[in-house]
């Protein structure tokens, strides 16, 4: 069992620890299995994990009503800012380069390329889940966003 933080409510936790464990545990391995699949999602791929999004600052009282929202994306080597502006998203690589990129939206596929300024614009754009498939030209190495909802 793995060990739980101190706190105010540590002694709880742990016998609602202990009683799921005694009348419900984890079938064998099933930890290490969840563990390998999460690493199988970007074994061709780099993950770019949600940094910002304008529409937590509007939340904060940052931002007015209806401004467009932004989306920032970071990986190692690239960051994907997502504008969704109306029906239409606009990606900006940086550093800019060119790349196909493609839009998953549940079964749905949409594909676009930058220009040499790392730029595109997705019309008539689905709305729910989605997440951006980037393959930077001359890459072999695909960069993925998390899935965000729009």
């Amino acid at each position: 069992m793995a060990a739980l933080p101190d706190g105010p409510d540590d002694d709880l936790l742990r016998l609602v620890s202990r009683t799921f464990a005694a009348r419900d545990p984890l079938p064998a391995g099933l930890s290490e299995q969840a563990r390998a699949a999460a690493t199988w999602r970007t074994v061709d791929a780099e993950l770019a994990e949600l940094t910002g999004d304008s529409l937590l600052a509007a939340a904060a009282g940052t931002r007015g009503p209806g401004d467009e929202r932004t989306l920032t994306f970071e990986a190692p080597r690239l960051r994907v800012e997502l504008v969704v502006d109306g029906d239409a998203l606009v990606v900006q690589l940086v550093p800019p380069a060119e790349a196909e990129i493609e839009l998953r939206a549940g079964d749905e596929r949409r594909s676009a390329r930058t220009s040499a300024l790392g730029q595109c614009v997705i019309g008539d754009a689905p709305r729910g889940r989605i997440s951006l498939r980037i393959l930077p030209a001359g890459s072999d190495v695909a960069i993925e966003t998390s899935v965000v909802t729009i």
